[in-house]
């Protein structure tokens, strides 16, 4: 991960490009999820985030309601990256573009609506101000009158020219026509505006159904999908070891050391009241915490990973109970909660009768 990308979370009157730095966040966080999920914790380490943890997580929260990641678990919450996520990561201009192109569209839909509402003499004389020559779209027959000073007069003779001769003074055609340049850029700008037009009826169609289809399942939630709930469903109701708890960011670890009240106001420090509430780190006991968790606690030298001959010796397994998914130590009568239940379900294999 980049980490030579320095970045502030604080807000303040003075920010430079903040456009650029709000893409570059966004690129930031979106990354650091798209290989493997992380809490807050976890991604204001792994890029070295230098504004302050709250910054983040409001941030994060932010791409959550955007879209960009979906959240599992309990707090901390674990959070991956959606597929509309991995879009905005390809592009972190996409959706400042999207937003250009809209008010585009519309300060030209507005700009046909006006044009349309005005009568022939005013809308000719909006465009002559917008240095637009108005186009004349009759023709006139010219009888002994001179033309207009502002007009260009084509005469268009009847052939043969030879037998129109005596024609000319009494019944030449003129046609007014403004300059050919003009004209073109008129033209131009009728197709662009109908175009524009067609798209935002065909945008607000489409967005209709989707407030349609959006009310209508306002009850059915997406199922969030982690990228371990399969391993989960496959080792449901199975012994597992190191191997298991290094695809899964949660692990078992032996407490070495004594809660002390100055120990206690360190990990306080870290943000640990709610995992030290509910866990029993009496010395010797084994605990279930979260990877992010776990990094304060061993950097305090509080607990330790279990080795690979004491995953062995103890042989957790894993258990789904109504409430979610459960490690289990019968010898040691553990069981503690990991996560939620796996949201997608294993397809059964159908049994063939053989005649």
């Amino acid at each position: 991960m980049q980490k030579d990308i320095e970045l502030s979370g604080k807000l303040g009157k003075k920010r430079g490009n903040t456009k650029s730095k709000d893409c570059k966040t966004k690129t930031l966080i979106l990354g650091c999820v798209v290989e493997k999920p992380a809490t807050v914790g976890e991604i204001f380490k792994r890029t070295g985030f230098t504004g302050t943890y709250k910054s983040l997580a409001g941030m994060i929260r932010t791409y959550h309601d955007y879209g960009y990641l979906y959240r599992s678990g309990n707090k901390p919450f674990t959070y991956t990256i959606s597929e509309l996520g991995l879009e905005h990561l390809e592009n972190p201009r996409l959706a400042r573009e999207a937003l250009i192109e809209r008010r585009q569209a519309n300060a030209v839909a507005v700009t046909r609506r006006f044009l349309l509402g005005m009568d022939e003499e005013s809308r000719n004389n909006f465009l002559t101000e917008m240095g637009i020559q108005p186009v004349e779209q009759h023709v006139t027959i010219a009888k002994n009158e001179p033309a207009k000073p502002d007009k260009v007069t084509v005469k268009v003779l009847p052939e043969p020219v030879e037998k129109a001769k005596n024609e000319i003074k009494t019944n030449t055609r003129t046609e007014y026509v403004s300059r050919p340049e003009d004209l073109e850029l008129i033209r131009e700008l009728e197709e662009m505006l109908a175009s524009v037009k067609e798209e935002n009826e065909n945008m607000a169609r489409e967005l209709a159904g989707r407030t349609i289809a959006k009310a209508e399942n306002s009850t059915k939630k997406p199922p969030k999908v982690r990228n371990y709930d399969e391993l989960l469903i496959r080792c449901k109701d199975t012994v597992v070891g190191s191997s298991f708890f290094n695809e899964v960011p949660y692990n078992l670890y032996v407490v070495i050391a004594e809660l002390t009240k100055a120990s206690m106001k360190e990990l306080l420090k870290e943000k640990l009241d709610d995992v030290l509430g509910k866990k029993d780190f009496k010395k010797g006991r084994i605990v279930l915490v979260s990877d992010v968790q776990a990094s304060a606690l061993l950097r305090y030298k509080f607990v330790r990973k279990l080795k690979e001959e004491e995953y062995e010796k103890i042989k957790p397994k894993v258990e789904f109970r109504s409430d979610g998914v459960y490690i289990v130590v019968d010898r040691l009568h553990f069981a503690d909660r990991m996560c939620d239940l796996p949201q997608i379900q294993r397809k059964s294999t159908p049994i063939i009768h053989h005649s």
